[in-house]
């Protein structure tokens, strides 16, 4: 679990401590902390599991280099300022589906960033 701090059940993803610029977070994981990733100005993607439902208030704020993330369908909460002051995040992509339900949950300047993944022709069309 790459050093990084979880709860006892490493169901909380509580702190990202690696200050690698990729992560995966292991599918274990349902919920991403409040402040979690917080300031990693090296993180540039990061990949959420279909097992995590909530990502916490300020959870990647101030994730400089992060210029792309894919939401899953199981994400039902997102925090306030979750993505705030992402100056690379250029796309935020979702289903079909969730494409109201996250834009609802987004904070306003950010919903123009949001991109339908069915749009894309496969992963390889991911912008980032």
């Amino acid at each position: 679990y790459e050093g990084n701090l979880y709860d006892s059940g490493r169901k909380r993803l509580i702190a990202f401590c690696s200050g690698v610029s990729d992560f995966v977070i292991p599918a274990s994981v349902t919920t991403i902390g409040d402040s979690a990733f917080y300031d990693c100005s090296s993180l540039s993607s990061v990949v959420i599991p279909d097992s995590v439902t909530t990502i916490g208030d300020s959870a990647f704020e101030y994730c400089k280099s992060l210029s792309g993330v894919v939401i899953p369908d199981s994400v039902t909460a997102i925090g306030d300022s979750a993505f705030g002051y992402c100056d690379s995040l250029n796309s935020i992509i979702v289903s079909r589906s969730a494409y109201e339900r996250v834009c609802g949950m987004l904070d306003k300047s950010l919903r123009s960033k949001v991109v339908i993944k069915e749009d894309l022709d496969s992963d390889d069309d991911l912008p980032f």
